[in-house]
């Protein structure tokens, strides 16, 4: 880990089943970290996110900077836990610059989000040149961007990144996992990303685990999944995308 402990999830469940017996996880992040979860389709990645980000209710227990965190998606948007969904759930048509804004609309520190907006424009610069353009016009790598943007607009301490490379070229994934780690090591957040791309997670990632429905497995490497635990599994695992 690279600093302190931020974020803690203790004794999580792994899937949606109400029974004891079913397995759970622990995850720990430190500002910096960038974890990647692979798995495989139907092993809970997505659920597990929604559970992390508040949407769906759920066991065990979840610290940010040793304090227990409320239920709801608002209350913990509000202390800094963010989730960009796949799918990227943009408002199509607003512009560019309108959905960057409602990323920090919980926010009351308008002169820092201005500061923020400014920054995320030096990054991806048509992010300024197509400020006024129609999200529901952009490509779908741009509007992944553009999604990874408005996350970031809510000033995140722990980013969570739901399959981030869904649909998007090799050159596109390349640009967002460079993107992510200036962002997330100039700004110290925590990120857990969900993630079937092996180039992509050995990009952006500083830490990997494997998702199953038995837990959740550490490994020094993402090809490891590849190597090992692929040919026992059905669906998605990819090594380039």
């Amino acid at each position: 880990m690279h600093s302190r402990l931020l974020f803690s999830a203790q004794d999580f469940p792994v899937t949606l089943s109400p029974l004891a017996a079913a397995p759970r996880l622990n995850i720990e992040l430190a500002g910096g970290d960038v974890l990647v979860v692979m798995a495989s389709n139907g092993n809970g990645k997505s659920t597990l996110m929604r559970r992390l980000a508040g949407l769906l209710t759920h066991g065990g227990s979840i610290t940010l900077n040793g304090a227990p965190l409320p239920a709801g998606v608002r209350q913990r948007v509000s202390k800094g836990i963010v989730l960009c969904p796949e799918g990227r759930h943009l408002f199509p048509e607003m512009t560019v610059r309108e959905n960057l804004l409602m990323g920090a609309y919980l926010r009351r520190d308008m002169r820092q989000v201005l500061h923020d907006l400014s920054d995320l424009s030096q990054v991806v610069p048509w992010f300024n040149t197509w400020g006024y353009r129609r999200a529901g016009s952009l490509s779908g790598g741009e509007q992944q961007l553009l999604a990874v943007g408005r996350a970031l607009m809510a000033a995140p301490q722990v980013l969570l990144l739901d399959e981030p490379t869904i649909g998007l070229s090799p050159a596109t994934a390349q640009r967002l996992a460079e993107w992510i780690r200036f962002w997330t090591v100039d700004k110290d957040i925590a990120t857990l990303v969900t993630e079937q791309n092996v180039a992509f997670a050995e990009r952006i990632g500083t830490r990997f685990a494997f998702l199953s429905h038995a837990g959740l497995s550490m490994v020094p490497h993402p090809r490891d999944f590849l190597a090992d635990e692929a040919p026992t599994l059905s669906g998605g695992i990819t090594e380039t995308q």
